[in-house]
């Protein structure tokens, strides 16, 4: 029965004992010409998106390689983007 009382115990006090929500960050850099998002999770680059502000030119994203990936084994010394052509 004590065994029992224990476990219950531990068990109403396993809440305090989790993990923290991971600190997300959204950083916004703009002038007159362009507008830029960045999505920062545990202080890690997530996501870059650009927003033309003036031109035609339409958003796109810039794909941010993964962390601890070798940078030297790019294929392109700029890393890529990405336009999205339909919103549904």
């Amino acid at each position: 029965m004590q065994r029992l009382l224990f476990a219950l115990a531990l068990l109403s006090c396993a809440p305090a004992f989790a993990e923290p929500e991971p600190e997300i960050k959204r950083v916004v850099i703009e002038d007159d010409q362009v507008r830029i998002e960045e999505l920062r999770v545990r202080g890690h680059l997530q996501q870059v998106t650009v927003r033309n502000k003036r031109s035609a030119a339409p958003d796109y994203q810039i794909i941010v390689p993964r962390g601890g990936s070798d940078p030297s084994k790019e294929r392109s010394p700029s890393a890529p983007r990405v336009w999205q052509l339909f919103s549904f």
